[in-house]
């Protein structure tokens, strides 16, 4: 079993709701993950959140594109 169908299976499926989600980053990990959660109906992925300027309200997947500096100390 993928990572994705274990996720979808231990967080989602359980819930009669889709939640609203929102994924951080918009490299190839997370536009799996998003597009994974859109094509299976689990979950609502209502913006992408991303580091970089330049990124900023361009669309992934019919989904905004935010940007916010992100800082981990």
């Amino acid at each position: 079993m993928s990572w994705l169908h274990y996720l979808g299976a231990k967080l989602f499926k359980s819930s009669r709701l889709k939640p609203n989600t929102i994924v951080v980053g918009i490299d190839t990990p997370s536009y799996r993950l998003a597009s994974y959660l859109q094509q299976a109906h689990l979950a609502n992925v209502v913006a992408f959140i991303d580091d970089e300027p330049w990124s900023n309200r361009t669309d992934i997947l019919g989904v905004t594109v935010r940007y916010q500096v992100i800082c981990l100390h």
